[in-house]
């Protein structure tokens, strides 16, 4: 038994073996590494970091962010998640045979990316940029569009070949380093493909029982309070038409606050902006106001007898009534005083 890497570009194989030589078939009992065309994979970099369900969290973000056709998977490597889009369409029927016996299936940019943290690549109609081991893009493209795209100048520019892509597998010898750059595609994978659209539906369907049914729970509190707030209000609103029910409880109270019960009853509203409207410069303030069916009984202190004339005339004057002076009674500074509507006039 041997070990062989198969390089698939997009017209041929290149069969290599440990000695770097090629190859013109592959044997029964050979341990094949296949390195897949770049342009088959899209990969990205996640804000995901390590946990139990990765797998499932990246299918989630790739989904969410790109216009996904194909198998999604994950590069374990390092934290933040790598993830990739693999677009199985591009598979040939001989090489999704050759994928079945693959002890590792990998891409060229992958590998370098194992290797180099900060580098612009050009590969199999693709070019990438990878910065300080962070993937700025990845996209189909050739020279030209490296050119455009250049981030900075002085990182090195790594040139797909297939020779030096052979060498840098068989140099491996740690498992866990060729798990690093081994991608979820082969046998175990290809049920994957048949079912993954099966499967996504079946996590949107749980998703969204899990959201509407988080949703219930929420409403249900929602309507136990505003019942509860509903209850409340309707008190308040007996207390303040002396247990009178309406059917818009609301209105009357707006009505009765602006009009009154007569048409020469004084609106509240009115009377509280005429007291501040006609305060002027005045060392006014109002203690306490009383509303008693159509009388209405003010006091208060101010500063001396004469701003309080003036005070009381601005009243009258805003609200066309007969505001006197019922009492005043001297203070340390100023005087109290009680106005009212002249019961006489």
């Amino acid at each position: 038994m041997s070990k062989v890497v198969v390089i698939v570009t997009n017209k041929d194989f290149l069969i290599y073996d440990e000695k770097l030589n090629i190859k013109q078939s592959i044997e029964d009992d050979d341990q094949i590494f296949v390195v897949l065309p770049d342009d088959y994979f899209f990969f990205f970099q996640t804000d995901i970091t390590a946990k139990k369900n990765t797998s499932k969290a990246v299918d989630a973000y790739a989904k969410t962010l790109f216009p996904v056709d194909g198998f999604v998977g994950y590069v374990k490597k390092n934290y933040p998640v790598v993830g990739y889009i693999f677009d199985e369409k591009k598979l040939k029927e001989r090489e999704r045979e050759l994928i079945k016996r693959a002890r590792c299936i990998t891409s060229p940019f992958l590998i370098n990316y194992l290797k180099n943290t900060d580098f612009f690549y050009r590969g199999n109609n693709i070019c990438a940029c990878v910065e300080h081991n962070v993937i700025k893009f990845y996209s189909l493209g050739d020279e030209h569009t490296l050119n455009e795209r250049k981030l900075s100048p002085e990182q090195k520019i790594i040139d797909f070949q297939s020779e030096e892509i052979a060498s840098k597998i068989f140099k491996i010898k740690n498992n866990r380093e060729l798990s690093q750059i081994s991608l979820d595609i082969g046998q175990k994978g290809q049920l994957r493909f048949q079912d993954w659209k099966m499967s996504r539906f079946v996590y949107l369907i749980v998703i969204l029982l899990f959201i509407i049914a988080g949703n219930i729970l929420i409403y249900q509190r929602y309507i136990k309070e505003l019942n509860y707030y509903k209850k409340r209000l309707n008190n308040l609103y007996k207390q303040a038409l002396n247990g009178k029910t309406y059917l818009d409880p609301y209105g009357v109270l707006l009505y009765k606050a602006e009009q009154g019960h007569e048409i020469n009853c004084i609106s509240p509203l009115k009377l509280i902006y005429s007291l501040s409207k006609s305060k002027n410069n005045y060392n006014l303030s109002i203690e306490y106001i009383s509303f008693i069916e159509n009388t209405f009984t003010i006091r208060g202190n101010i500063d001396s007898y004469k701003n309080l004339v003036g005070y009381v005339k601005g009243i009258n004057k805003i609200l066309s009534k007969d505001f006197i002076i019922k009492s005043t009674s001297s203070k340390k500074k100023g005087l109290s005083f009680v106005i009212g509507l002249n019961e006489n006039g």
